[in-house]
């Protein structure tokens, strides 16, 4: 990763890496927003692509151009299928981390 861009794991003293859980969580929430912005944008495509084929009455192309739209928003929705799920995951492992550190604390109090 660049030097200039903050990153959830950075170097630990004894070689391994560093989680920050809320880094997990911003970068999780990021991902979600882009899929549903990604969402909208998809929903949008077909009606543009229509109205330039329709535009193009008789040629060929107003169907190639039809079929690039479709298979577009197909890709599109793949996308944000996969940034949603990503995103899922990075909250999940965010909570699952804040969770752990939570339980080992509580196992070091007196008394446990």
């Amino acid at each position: 990763m660049s030097a200039d861009l903050p990153s959830p794991f950075s170097a630990a003293p004894a070689g391994g890496f560093r989680v920050r859980p809320t880094e997990l969580a911003v970068a999780g929430q990021a991902a979600r927003a882009t899929a549903e912005r990604l969402r909208a944008g998809a929903a949008a495509r077909p009606a543009a692509g229509d109205t330039a084929a329709d535009a193009l009455p008789g040629w060929r192309t107003a169907g190639a151009l039809r079929d690039c739209a479709a298979a577009w928003q197909q890709t599109l929705a793949r996308l944000a299928a996969e940034l949603d799920g990503i995103g899922g995951d990075l909250l999940s492992t965010s909570g699952n981390y804040r969770e752990t550190e939570a339980q080992l604390h509580r196992s070091l109090l007196p008394g446990h």
